[in-house]
């Protein structure tokens, strides 16, 4: 399988959000904002040491499946490689930064997607595809020098909290 992973330039980032949640209004405010609140609380809530960053925006591409146009992963600018603890409310594991990321945005965007879905189906349907698309292709994922995004003790540790 090829994976082809492309990390947003800054300018772009902007639009992610609302392309992928859209705008409809839920009781707090328009859907994605509601959505990047939820993945910086859980961020907060969920790594041990926490105190906020830069994120840059990935997308994936592959040649086996068709990819959510819309979707894309935030994942922390600085210590991407810097291992955490991340508590999920069964389960502990340490891994990358990276692999932190990618364990809160699989568990912000399955609350979303089932909170919306009797709400807005064709939403959520955007927002279930853009979490198979990562989980499919998370362990070909790779930075920008080509090397692989997670190591085979992040994806045990990812494996563990999302399943």
């Amino acid at each position: 399988m090829t994976v082809v992973t492309t990390y947003l330039p800054s300018n772009k980032c902007s639009d992610s959000y609302p392309s992928l949640f859209g705008t409809m209004m839920v009781k707090n405010g328009p859907l994605f904002i509601v959505a990047e609140n939820i993945f910086y609380h859980m961020m907060g809530k969920m790594v041990k040491g926490y105190k906020g960053g830069s994120y840059v925006f990935l997308k994936v591409e592959t040649n086996l499946v068709d990819i959510e146009p819309s979707g894309f992963m935030p994942l922390i600018a600085n210590d991407q490689e810097r291992i955490v603890q991340v508590e999920s409310e069964f389960e502990a594991a340490e891994m990358s930064y990276a692999a932190a990321c990618a364990v809160v945005w699989q568990f912000t965007l399955q609350v979303i997607a089932d909170t919306i879905h009797r709400l807005n189906e064709q939403q959520a349907v955007k927002i279930y595809k853009t979490l198979q698309d990562f989980q499919y292709c998370r362990a070909e994922m790779t930075k920008p020098d080509g090397s692989k995004l997670f190591t085979e003790t992040d994806l045990k540790a990812i494996y563990k909290l999302t399943n």
